[in-house]
């Protein structure tokens, strides 16, 4: 019999558990699949849904450059980026909370989130532009798709995570 460093002695005691008589419901490759299938089709749909936010951004913006603002002002473009901007993200947050993310909590907790993570966001790209456009010479454009290209996915992951809490119908 072995003993504790107390002195205490150490003995085994067998026990039987439910699982030794109750099968499990997992099944490995099934079930593996399905949660990739999960993930597959929530980052499919999180990119679809991206793809019209930034046609919905397009069409506010030259609706409000063409029609309202004609002939335009540099403050009009400006105002004119910030309405379409606010437009698409109303429409993008809505869409990635029902049909991307499956969201059944709080309404207004996910949209506090989700301007926080779009404001953060704006800042990352701005600096990380900045820095890439910095370390490559000049070449922003590049440094844009690239930091943004990133950027997208660590959106994707916040909002799947933070601001969206995970909670899918799917899980």
């Amino acid at each position: 019999m072995a003993m504790l460093s107390s002195g205490m002695p150490i003995r085994e005691v067998p026990i039987s558990s439910a699982a030794e008589s109750t099968p499990s419901g997992f099944r490995p490759g099934l079930d593996t699949i399905r949660n990739y299938w999960i993930l597959l089709r929530q980052f499919f749909g999180f990119i679809s849904t991206s793809l019209l936010g930034a046609l919905v951004d397009l069409a506010v913006y030259s609706f409000l450059i063409i029609v309202v603002f004609a002939p335009q002002s540099m403050g009009d473009v400006a105002l004119s980026v910030v309405i379409a901007r606010v437009v698409s993200s109303l429409v993008n947050f809505a869409l990635n909370r029902r049909l991307v993310f499956s969201h059944q909590g709080s309404a207004e907790r996910a949209m506090l989130r989700y301007y926080v993570l779009v404001v953060l966001l704006l800042v990352a790209s701005a600096s990380g532009t900045s820095l890439v456009g910095w370390l490559t010479g000049g070449h922003v454009i590049w440094a844009k798709i690239l930091v943004d290209a990133a950027l997208f996915l660590v959106s994707y992951l916040a909002q799947r995570r933070w601001v969206f809490n995970g909670q899918s119908g799917d899980e």
